[in-house]
């Protein structure tokens, strides 16, 4: 009877033994297919000691399938027989003070030995008396790393040979902008002169005929005079900083303020304009050229009348950007010709009854796209609305 129950019992150990290698079996084959599913090499080394307990070496002790792609079957090798360069490139001595310290490693390494050539990030964790470590391969963003920053230095010295270049430039236009102007300037005196000096020997219409060239020759003045300052506009104002928009349209409406009181001009405010990153200097001369525009070209007889306003634009590309608008009721242009309009010289109208040089608009998309901006011009005809495009 008591050799039955002996039976009956070994027979339930031995069903609960399977039982539990099974469990066990499953649970390695779920371990292995998790760790094979990563792309980093993940491994575990066991630490050999010697009689003194010195870590001499290390044994494999698992391998995912990405390991193994480079390593083979090592289970149970060595590693410094299989690797030998893991010593001089300190890998070896990292695996030791991991597993004497407990203190996790992280580092990049360029390893140039048996199977290897390439870069590799290794992190090393202490398990048991010994190491785990998952190391990926990090060669094509080294290499990427490696184009970037000698693109980086090659576009550096690009943009300092292109900065002399301007300046360079900017040296010889101011220099030969001063040579035209002082040209002008002593042809328009010679005329003077002559009709001076020889008014009783001109008639009345060579008289007229000169006072039109010394016109022209005003004209080209302020001409050259704008070409220069469009040439200028980057450089005109270094200082990027928080402009409180609203603060800078007031101060500029008071000093436009003879001039609005002389077009008998109402202003209308709607919305408080917003506080930008920008070029206080450039922004001041964005508003005055727009508002000028809106004060000079008028229908004769009629008194200016001009909106202002802001808002956050809530579709289309410009969704999320600051909007401020200037609507006039001035003469307006063909809306076929809106993108004409912000080319340097164009002119839209008489140049005989429209004062100007054609660059102004020129110097408004300029200043829109040295803050990331842009600027659109609508009309039907009937008055015109410049918007004004900022990033929040």
């Amino acid at each position: 009877m008591k050799k039955k129950t002996d039976e009956g019992y070994m027979s339930h150990l031995e069903n609960e033994l399977r039982q539990r290698n099974a469990e066990l079996e499953k649970n390695r084959e779920l371990l292995q297919a998790t760790l094979d599913s990563s792309l980093d090499m993940v491994q575990v080394f066991e630490a050999v000691r010697d009689e003194k307990g010195k870590i001499i070496d290390f044994i494999w002790v698992l391998n995912n399938y990405t390991s193994e792609t480079y390593y083979g079957d090592v289970i149970g090798q060595s590693l410094l027989k299989n690797n030998p360069g893991v010593v001089h490139t300190g890998i070896f001595n990292s695996f030791v003070e991991v597993t004497e310290t407990g203190i996790p490693q992280q580092y990049e390494k360029h390893y140039v030995n048996e199977q290897f050539d390439g870069w590799f990030y290794q992190s090393v964790v202490k398990l048991n008396d010994g190491v785990a470590t998952s190391t990926s391969d990090i060669t094509a963003r080294k290499l990427a790393d490696d184009r970037i920053n000698a693109l980086n230095k090659e576009l550096g010295q690009k943009n300092r040979e292109l900065e002399s270049l301007n300046s360079e430039l900017t040296t010889f236009n101011n220099i030969a902008a001063n040579d035209y102007r002082e040209t002008l300037q002593s042809l328009y005196m010679y005329l003077e002169f002559i009709i001076k000096t020889d008014a009783p020997n001109i008639s009345n219409a060579g008289k007229a005929n000169i006072r039109k060239a010394q016109g022209a020759i005003q004209k080209l003045k302020l001409l050259t005079e704008d070409i220069v300052s469009f040439s200028r506009i980057p450089a005109m104002d270094s200082n990027l900083t928080s402009v409180d928009l609203e603060e800078l349209l007031n101060a500029l409406l008071s000093d436009m303020a003879q001039k609005i009181s002389e077009k008998e001009a109402i202003i209308t405010r709607c919305g408080i304009l917003p506080a930008i990153t920008g070029y206080p200097l450039l922004l001041s001369l964005l508003f005055y050229h727009l508002i000028d525009n809106a004060l000079k070209f008028l229908p004769k007889g009629k008194n200016p009348e001009i909106k202002i306003s802001s808002s956050v634009c809530s579709e289309g590309a410009c969704k999320g950007m600051y909007e401020i608008c200037i609507e006039d009721n001035g003469i307006g242009f063909d809306q076929n010709q809106a993108e004409n309009l912000f080319a340097i010289f164009f002119r839209l109208h008489d140049k005989s009854i429209y004062k100007g040089s054609g660059i102004g608009l020129a110097v408004c998309k300029k200043i829109m796209d040295l803050h990331n901006g842009h600027i659109v011009a609508i009309s039907d005809g009937n008055g015109a609305v410049f918007k004004c495009y900022f990033p929040v």
